[in-house]
């Protein structure tokens, strides 16, 4: 309740000091510069975040306190790998994805999907293992002993 009633303090003493030099440093300070730093936040930004929430979510959801415990260790390596990946171009291509099968319908996206999959999965000639040298036998002389029995 504090902090509700500091904030309404602080709109009230802005919208009264309007044209001050007082109104006009709290204006620098709580509109100009907020909305400055507000305004560099890229889609892509939102996006990598976003992933991360759910992706914390997700780990609280399926394992519990040990899932968040695992996220916390994993989250600068999961930041870098979502770094190098660019979301934003993920994104649009999930949305031409949908587009072009509204538009074309998904009977045509199932039969495009089911003829890169089946030339994808053509079958390799198989090796031959050659068949190995026979095992040696190291117990004595060979032949020697099979004539002194």
């Amino acid at each position: 309740m504090t902090l509700l009633a500091g904030m309404i303090a602080l709109w009230a003493a802005l919208a009264a000091a309007r044209g001050t030099p007082v109104g006009d440093v709290l204006h620098r300070w709580l509109v100009a510069k907020p909305a400055a730093t507000l305004s560099r936040i890229r889609r892509q930004t939102v996006l990598a975040a976003t992933v991360l929430i759910v992706t914390a979510f997700a780990a609280w959801w399926v394992i519990g306190h040990e899932g968040v415990l695992i996220y916390s260790m994993a989250l600068p390596e999961l930041t870098a790998a979502l770094a190098m990946i660019d979301l934003t171009v993920m994104v649009d291509v999930a949305i031409a994805f949908v587009a072009a099968a509204s538009a074309g319908g998904w009977r045509a996206v199932r039969t495009t999907l089911s003829h890169w999959l089946a030339r994808a999965r053509t079958p390799r000639t198989r090796r031959t293992r050659r068949p190995g040298k026979p095992a040696a036998n190291d117990d004595g002389e060979g032949p020697v002993f099979a004539l002194a029995a």
